[in-house]
């Protein structure tokens, strides 16, 4: 459901639309596709420059590898845990600016539904799943989804377990893509 102001937001371009409203926006107004080929341009402005590359990268791939050593990852983060995070990372930000964060966020995760998704690899550090954002209830969503992704045929989720020690990633991440230069 979006709400008047916020759907205003969205006509203005001040706000970006959820991953969910162009496709019923099209099936609303008949529009075959039309809002659904404007969401994949605009999703690309409400990121910096930096991350446009990334998605475009991403849009590109064929196998997505990451090690993510504080937090879950944006590409397979729940509304809830992106936003818990969002707000802890920004705590004076207002909520029209976290709801946009947010949006953002979730429509990067439109190319996990594709057509031709990219297999995903996960290595998570043992924190990551401990280190709790938004509470039970939005954590046990969050560790859902990620049991949800290994059950899937294009996704591996592993954990780094704490036994495990020092290594040299400790404190950053790491994301390697291999791209299909075939789309």
């Amino acid at each position: 459901m979006v709400s008047t102001s916020h759907l205003s937001r969205i006509e203005t371009a001040d706000a970006m639309p959820p991953p969910d409203l162009p496709k019923r926006l099209d099936a609303a107004f008949g529009t075959d596709g039309i809002f659904e080929e404007l969401y994949g341009l605009a999703r690309r402005e409400i990121h910096p420059d930096q991350f446009r590359r990334r998605m475009e990268l991403e849009a590109q791939s064929r196998l997505i590898e990451e090690y993510a050593g504080q937090i879950v990852p944006g590409l397979v983060q729940t509304e809830g845990y992106a936003r818990a995070l969002f707000e802890t990372f920004d705590p004076k930000a207002t909520a029209e600016k976290i709801e946009e964060l947010v949006s953002a966020r979730m429509s990067r995760q439109v190319l996990l539904s594709a057509d031709f998704p990219p297999d995903i690899s996960l290595i998570l550090d043992e924190a990551v799943l401990r280190r709790a954002f938004g509470g039970p209830t939005v954590m046990r969503a969050q560790l859902s989804r990620l049991v949800d992704l290994t059950l899937t045929p294009t996704s591996v989720i592993q954990v780094l377990p704490f036994e495990h020690g020092g290594h040299a990633l400790v404190g950053g991440t790491l994301t390697l893509m291999t791209l299909d230069t075939i789309r």
